[in-house]
């Protein structure tokens, strides 16, 4: 905001003083700028305030703006209110430009001030001498030169990556989730019960199953049944690999996982292989570094006096150890995908 020194303009001397204030001086290209007026007389009154004495300011003078460019006086020559507002100044150019006002009495002005401000602090009208023509000084907005608009498109590119052992294992978790998917199971549980149901009639006579008699059993013993059955299931469809049987090829979309690792080589033997190294970088058995880790800091499968023969608990133990069936990582890597983390 910028304000000058208030002065009058008309020879003589006269105690009544005008003052112009631009706010903001340096504006935003499409903001509004407002010039106001301030009037001051030293005869009791001081500085008049706009906001108390507004119909002072309205009934008694008459104001003409000015600037020292053609332009901006364009944009101020039909403004006669006090404040001014401009409601933008996009066609002015960069630079600083002089605003000033002059600010002329009506022809009945010592009426009309008795009538507004009368009931002002410090009015006497006998002592207030009459106001002359005043001239603001000059008052400065600076307009900024503004940035070139450019069009232009925007790609967005995946940055790159270097290739590592563990992406492998991202590909075999996507690969034990699909066989553990619902119809697979569905079918297995099929099979198990000689149900076939949900099978096409030439899939289910080349699997057998229309030679082989329903499974008749009941009550609870169909729920232990089912329940066995799934553990099977589970059992058979754990591991840290990627399945590369003809008929579970379909698992395994060369596709996307290049595209998911940026790599259009990608195959199923050479994910293989990359898993593999993977899970042989520490010492101990082929298994996911976390498992070790828990096998090393908590269990031992040391053998005192045993001529090193490992009992039955420590073989079911290595499975698991290194044939989980990864609900867990599963588990993780779709709340990853889902972005539920960062949701949270």
């Amino acid at each position: 905001m910028a304000t000058l020194p208030r002065t009058r303009i008309i020879g003589g001397d006269t105690p009544w003083a005008a003052s112009l204030t631009v706010a903001p001086s340096h504006p935003r290209p499409d903001g509004p700028v407002v010039l106001t007026v301030t009037i001051s007389c030293q005869n009791g009154l001081g500085e008049i305030s706009l906001e108390r004495h507004k119909d002072f300011y309205e009934r008694c003078f008459d104001y003409k703006f000015n600037a020292d460019d053609p332009e901006l006086s364009r944009l101020l020559a039909h403004h006669r209110a006090n404040p001014a507002i401009l409601p933008s100044t996009q066609t002015l150019t960069a630079g600083t430009y002089d605003i000033w006002v002059v600010v002329t009495p009506v022809a009945d002005f010592q009426n009309l001030m008795h009538e507004t401000l009368h009931r002002a602090d410090g009015y006497d009208r006998e002592r207030i001498a009459p106001c002359p023509e005043l001239r603001t000084p000059p008052a400065a907005l600076t307009i900024s030169a503004r940035p070139t608009v450019i069009q232009a498109s925007v790609t967005l590119q995946r940055p790159g990556s270097a290739r590592t052992d563990d992406q492998a294992l991202g590909a075999a978790i996507r690969n034990r989730t699909a066989a553990i998917g619902f119809d697979r199971y569905q079918r297995f549980i099929g099979h198990v019960f000689r149900d076939t149901r949900g099978l096409p009639r030439h899939l289910a006579a080349s699997e057998g199953v229309l030679s082989q008699p329903p499974l008749t059993t009941y009550g609870p013993h169909a729920y232990h049944v089912l329940k066995f059955a799934t553990q099977a299931f589970l059992t058979m469809q754990a591991g840290i690999y990627i399945s590369d049987l003809p008929e579970d090829r379909k698992m395994f979309e060369e596709e996307k996982e290049a595209v998911r690792m940026d790599d259009p080589t990608v195959t199923i033997a050479s994910l293989t292989d990359r898993l593999h190294h993977y899970l042989s970088a520490d010492a101990g058995p082929s298994a996911l570094p976390y498992l070790n880790r828990i096998v090393r800091a908590f269990l031992s499968v040391e053998h005192d006096g045993d001529g090193g023969v490992p009992s039955y608990f420590d073989e079911v133990l290595e499975h698991r150890r290194t044939n989980p069936s990864m609900i867990e990582l599963i588990w993780s890597y779709w709340q990853e995908q889902g972005m539920l983390v960062q949701t949270m």
